[in-house]
């Protein structure tokens, strides 16, 4: 079994723009939602 979640916005923005905004911080975003799908899969708090 596999799911997938698509999800779309628009904003005025050049999409050079929009991508240099969405990706400048990724790394601050991405860890987070890691240990939030690992607390969802292993029922474990995630380490501070």
């Amino acid at each position: 079994m596999s799911s997938r979640v698509q999800v779309s916005l628009r904003v005025a923005a050049t999409p050079l723009r929009a991508f240099d905004v969405f990706t400048r911080e990724i790394g601050r975003w991405w860890q987070a939602l890691l240990a939030s799908l690992r607390t969802e899969v292993q029922g474990t708090a995630p380490p501070c």
